[in-house]
């Protein structure tokens, strides 16, 4: 008998060590919510005095320029103003001249914009590069390496110098998609440089229609634009800055001289990329624009107009009371709230019409900034 009280002393904890467990297992479960014995965590977990959330996507502020850009300030249709090799269109870059053979120190790099929530694994993504050579009897080819832009580190290579991606002989652009592995996350997509390099047959340039990246996250598919390309076809890069993308020393001006009282035929329209998931909650928007007038001392002033795709949806100032006006000689930046882009909808089909007159002297104005800045998250 007492070699089994003996045993049973070893085996259970005292009433004050069973007072303390109980107290533990209490206080455990009402932090975590357990409810018959097990705990786990949904999208809404409750217990104790807080309450937690997980989201599939963040709230976080996302900004993304304008690539699509139509200069209106003639009139009539418009000029293509848009980024070079953003879209197959009729903008192109024509690069320097290129040697015969291929070498590592002759390359164009493509650094691209970074629009994407992070902590999402993009799937199917894709290098889209559209070419021709100089001319029609010539053959351009080029292979091409995936790096981080912040560091340089190369992260794939996709062809070689003896077995090229492409080649293009003749005068009718080719587009080649290359499907890219070494994209697996957002956190690299969003610091993504790609670096071709090239031949051609006559050691001359090259011209360059597009140069994207297009693949999907599970919540919405993508397109990646360059902005900024730097061509160092002869050996020595020099570098172009997309001029709307962020306050620095590329800037764009308009293509013909305001009027001196606003017209609704004349205005700058910017069509923003889509990068908002279906579901997601929007809870701000802004357009943010930087300017000032071309000539020192002329006096700018603009008004807004938002539109979802083609159908109104918000103005900002107007004909008769201008947003906002600059007469000194530096940039001043307006931060637009557009509370009228409040749906996943709207926030993937964003363009924005910038009205302006040049009140002192019929002149032009230089832009620095036009992005769209999208406050939003996913449950």
């Amino acid at each position: 008998m007492g070699r089994l009280r003996s045993v049973l002393s070893e085996s259970w904890p005292s009433g004050r060590a069973l007072r303390r467990a109980a107290i533990l297992g209490a206080t455990t479960a009402a932090a975590f919510g357990v409810t018959s014995a097990l705990a786990s965590f949904g999208t809404n977990v409750i217990g104790g005095p807080g309450t937690y959330t997980s989201k599939r996507i963040f709230p976080s502020a996302r900004t993304t320029s304008a690539y699509d850009f139509l200069d209106v300030s003639a009139g009539s249709s418009g000029t293509n103003a848009s980024q070079e090799v953003a879209f197959a269109d009729s903008l192109i870059v024509t690069t320097g001249n290129w040697a015969s053979t291929f070498s590592t120190t002759r390359y164009v790099d493509f650094d691209l914009n970074s629009p994407l929530p992070a902590g999402t694994s993009p799937t199917s993504v894709n290098f889209n590069f559209r070419m021709i050579p100089n001319s029609s009897g010539e053959t351009a080819c080029y292979y091409f390496e995936v790096r981080r832009a912040s560091t340089g580190t190369v992260l794939g290579t996709y062809g070689s110098s003896g077995t090229p991606v492409a080649c293009v002989t003749g005068s009718t652009y080719n587009t080649t998609s290359t499907a890219i592995a070494d994209v697996t996350s957002s956190d690299i997509a969003n610091d993504l440089r790609i670096r071709v390099y090239v031949k051609e047959s006559g050691a001359h340039p090259i011209k360059i229609d597009m140069a994207t990246v297009s693949g999907s996250t599970p919540y919405a598919s993508f397109s990646l634009y360059p902005k900024t390309v730097s061509d160092a076809s002869t050996g020595t890069p020099t570098t172009t800055t997309w001029e709307l993308e962020s306050a620095d020393g590329a800037q764009y001006t308009d293509l013909t001289n305001w009027p001196t009282t606003f017209s609704t035929s004349k205005y700058l329209r910017f069509t923003f990329p889509a990068y908002v998931p279906s579901g997601a909650v929007i809870t701000s928007a802004t357009f943010n624009h930087s300017y000032k007038a071309a000539t020192a001392g002329d006096n700018i002033c603009y008004y807004v107009e938002v539109y979802n795709a083609t159908t109104l949806i918000g103005t900002h100032g107007s004909s008769t009371t201008p947003y906002a006006c600059n007469s000194t000689s530096s940039f001043v930046t307006d931060t637009i709230s557009i509370p009228e882009v409040n749906t996943m909808t709207e926030a993937n089909n964003v363009v924005v019409r910038v009205y302006v007159k040049d009140v002192t002297g019929s002149r032009k104005s230089i832009d620095d900034v036009d992005t769209l800045t999208l406050n939003y998250y996913l449950d």
